[in-house]
């Protein structure tokens, strides 16, 4: 049998929280090669050397998910990775590098509220499956651009080691941009 399984999992205390923090954006193309494994963990502990794009969505805004979708018929699996964000207010700024977004394949890194971060679309890519912009119509209503990335993947998503500090402090080779308070 090759799908022999291997371990069992007991109830974990409750100590997490959803959400992401944060989402990393760059060109697909950058990571088509340079990524390694830790062969113990399975952890990504190498990256290539690039800039990543950092999205600070609005405050309990943005999801990330990972759903299997098989198919006993066909004998086939796949996932669908899908990022949701919204980022506040309209500018010319935004709308310019959103409409990049929007045309191009991509790679993500999501920062969960747990500060794990896991790399989507890795071998496929993402693509801009929806988006909008608006004021709203009242006071309180959202005013800004809210965005929904998809990726099919043949594997689940992969976690990136613990950094220290600062997201991706342990990858020499990356840039984070725009970077955090305090680092060059």
């Amino acid at each position: 049998m090759p799908c022999l399984l291997t371990s069992g999992f007991t109830s974990d205390c409750l100590e997490g929280a959803g959400g992401v923090k944060e989402v990393f954006f760059q060109n697909w193309e950058d990571f088509s090669a340079g990524i390694t494994f830790d062969g113990t963990t399975g952890e990504v502990d190498a990256l290539p050397e690039a800039t990543l794009y950092r999205y600070v969505p609005l405050k309990n805004s943005a999801s990330w998910s990972d759903a299997a979708v098989p198919s006993q018929e066909n004998g086939t699996l796949f996932f669908t990775q899908t990022i949701t964000l919204r980022l506040s207010g309209l500018s010319m700024a935004k709308r310019n590098e959103i409409l990049n977004l929007s045309k191009a394949k991509v790679i993500a890194f999501v920062r969960t509220m747990q500060d794990q971060i896991w790399i989507i679309g890795r071998q496929t890519g993402l693509y801009l499956s929806t988006g909008t912009s608006g004021t709203g119509a009242a006071r309180g209503d959202f005013n800004g651009y809210e965005l929904t990335m998809t990726a099919d993947e043949p594997l689940m998503a992969e976690k990136l080691e613990a950094y220290t500090s600062v997201p991706f402090d342990n990858f020499a080779d990356i840039t984070v941009s725009p970077a955090y308070p305090g680092v060059s």
